[in-house]
């Protein structure tokens, strides 16, 4: 697996296109994609925080 590809920044950037993209999907996928990102990035911080 490539290290570059796998890296939060790089997940981020390919979210954040994909988000941009969605100006005409549903508003109901919408909810449920932001659920989703935020499931994330409480995982992504959760992680942090046991680092500490």
């Amino acid at each position: 697996m490539d290290k570059e590809n796998a890296s939060p920044a790089g997940f981020l950037i390919s979210l954040h296109l994909f988000f941009y993209d969605l100006h005409d999907i549903s508003h109901n996928s919408k909810i449920l994609l932001v659920g989703i990102y935020l499931e994330f990035f409480q995982l992504f911080t959760n992680q942090h925080v046991a680092q500490v």
